[in-house]
């Protein structure tokens, strides 16, 4: 809803042959008596998740051109709400920004976005800057250890979901420059007895082109290097995504039965940058089948 009440912006496809391109999404301003809308934005490619400043002056939203690769991260646009003219404001990072929040002042925002397998959160000012400020973001996928938090900014306050190698997503805050403080602590009755064994990470090079490819592994409780256990590939779908170092019940349940477990993210995974990502473009599986 815009400051005056009498419109809202929102999200949303209204091309005849939506059914072939879903996800490519405008912004649109809706006078709600009426049900009449606008578009604020027309390009090849998604724009959403619209946010506006205190002030309500500037619409903060994500998207990308979308030229037909197939993968391409998503970056955080401003739009001028009086002159209707938009500039992309986030510099190119290794993974899609994932959530946009304004500060209280309006002179920033924060973002949520992944680097070799870690979700972190920054500050990104009005002049396009990047400072991290919060990493170890997630938890949330308890299963297998993919990318999944959440955030959201409250005056001075960030408040997130932090998971660990060794437990699923907590709440955390953190105020002003203060270390993050964890008020829950939800798993320790469950997990707390358990010989649970924090991911090792690990860099190799790919057998097909040298390329550098990061995994983790998890041994099994007791784990003794004077013997041969019997191992387990896990390997991540998408296949634009990523694994990092978070907890994932699936993985830790092989363990405990006494496998030593192995994930990666070979090539066409997110967090590396388009390039990675994209060097399985139109070809796989390639050498990604290498890089495991």
């Amino acid at each position: 809803m815009e400051r005056d009440g009498k419109s809202i912006i929102v999200a949303g496809n209204h091309r005849e042959d939506w059914e072939y391109a879903p996800a490519d999404t405008e912004l649109f301003r809706v006078d709600p008596s009426t049900g009449e809308s606008v578009a604020l934005t027309q390009r090849e490619g998604p724009d959403y998740a619209p946010t506006l400043s205190p002030d309500g002056r500037t619409l903060a939203y994500l998207g990308y051109d979308d030229d037909g690769r197939s993968y391409v991260s998503a970056a955080v646009y401003v739009m001028d709400l009086g002159s209707g003219k938009s500039r992309r404001l986030s510099p190119p990072m290794p993974g899609s920004v994932d959530t946009v929040r304004w500060s209280r002042d309006g002179k920033r925002m924060y973002v949520m976005y992944d680097v070799e397998g870690d979700t972190r959160i920054a500050e990104l000012d009005l002049e396009g800057r990047l400072t991290d400020v919060i990493d170890g973001v997630g938890g949330l996928d308890l299963s297998r250890p993919y990318s999944a938090g959440a955030f959201e900014v409250g005056g001075d306050l960030i408040a997130f979901t932090q998971g660990t190698p060794t437990r699923p997503a907590d709440l955390a805050v953190r105020r002003g420059n203060a270390k993050p403080l964890h008020l829950t602590h939800l798993n320790d009755d469950l997990l707390g007895h358990r010989d649970i064994d924090a991911p090792e990470e690990i860099w190799f090079d790919s057998p097909a082109d040298g390329k550098r490819i990061q995994a983790w592994v998890i041994k099994p409780p007791g784990f003794d290097a004077n013997r041969r256990y019997p191992l387990i590939l896990e390997i991540h779908g998408g296949p634009h995504t990523n694994y990092g170092p978070r907890f994932a019940a699936e993985l830790q349940l092989f363990a405990a039965a006494g496998y030593v477990v192995v994930y990666a993210n070979p090539r066409g995974s997110t967090s590396y940058g388009e390039g990675f990502a994209n060097l399985i473009d139109k070809q796989f599986p390639s050498q990604d089948y290498d890089d495991l």
